[in-house]
C-alpha cells in the first residue's frame, strides 16, 4: 500500500515495486483505491504504472484527485487497465519490475494498492 499524500510522494517517485522473475507471464495488473484520495485538484495527481522498459505501458496518467474518476473513488474500487494498455497480459524473459510513477501531486491524503495477477510456467 503506498501513500498518494502530496507530503508523502514527490514527482518522479516509484512506489509499491512489484518483483518479476525471470520466465513469469503477467496477466492483469490492477489499482485499488484504499483510502479515497482527498483534497488537490482534478488532474493534478497523475500515476503511470509500468515497468523498466515502458514506464506507463499499464497506466497512463491515472487521476488521483478527490473526485468521482480514478483514485477519488470509495476505497475498495478496483480501476482496471484502460482499453490499449497491455490488456493481453506481458511475458518477461528477464526479471524486472513494476511500480507505480509519480508524475504529478496534489492530493492531500490517499492511498493506493498496486495488484499483478502473474504466474510462472512449469515445464515438465
Amino acid at each position: 500500500t503506498a501513500s498518494i499524500a502530496t507530503a508523502d510522494i514527490s514527482v518522479g517517485d516509484l512506489l509499491s515495486p512489484v518483483n518479476i522473475p525471470s520466465g513469469t507471464f503477467v496477466h492483469k495488473v490492477q489499482l485499488e483505491t484504499i483510502v479515497a484520495a482527498s483534497g488537490g485538484t482534478a488532474g493534478d495527481l497523475e500515476l503511470d504504472v509500468g515497468d523498466s522498459a515502458d514506464p506507463d505501458a499499464y497506466f497512463d496518467d491515472v487521476d488521483g484527485a478527490a473526485d468521482t474518476s480514478g483514485l477519488g473513488n470509495a476505497a475498495g474500487t478496483i480501476i482496471e487497465l484502460p482499453a490499449g494498455a497491455a490488456v493481453l497480459g506481458k511475458y518477461y524473459a528477464a526479471a524486472d519490475t513494476i511500480s507505480i510513477k509519480v508524475i504529478g501531486k496534489s492530493s492531500t491524503a490517499g492511498s493506493v494498492r498496486l495488484i499483478v495477477w502473474c504466474s510462472t510456467p512449469v515445464v515438465p
